[in-house]
């Protein structure tokens, strides 16, 4: 049998302040994306739900409109959340994730 290390020895890392900015930087787009992502998601519901308020059927209802209609909802709710800062409920779950409430538009 070969010898297997019980530890595992890994050289020293050196974190330097530029680093550390980086990884916060990091962290910061990463809840930035999520919350445009939950504002999107948000976004899609709303749609469906108004959609099911419309009746069904006439001359423009076909085989496939439920598929196509669920990703036409989907990709408005993706350019509503993306464009020019979404609805502004992306902005405010960042600013109550982040405590930073001095950038929050009134």
């Amino acid at each position: 049998m070969e010898n297997i290390p019980t530890t595992y020895q890994r050289p020293l890392e050196i974190i330097t302040e530029k680093d550390v900015g980086k990884r916060v930087t990091d962290q910061d787009d990463q809840v930035k994306k999520a919350c445009a992502d939950f504002e999107s998601i948000f976004l899609y519901y709303l749609l469906k739900t108004m959609r099911e308020t419309v009746p069904r059927g006439g001359v423009f209802s076909a085989a496939g409109e439920s598929a196509h209609t669920a990703c036409f909802d989907l990709k408005i709710a993706e350019d509503l959340a993306r464009k020019g800062g979404g609805i502004g409920l992306q902005d405010m779950i960042y600013h109550q994730l982040t405590n930073s409430h001095e950038g929050v538009k009134k």
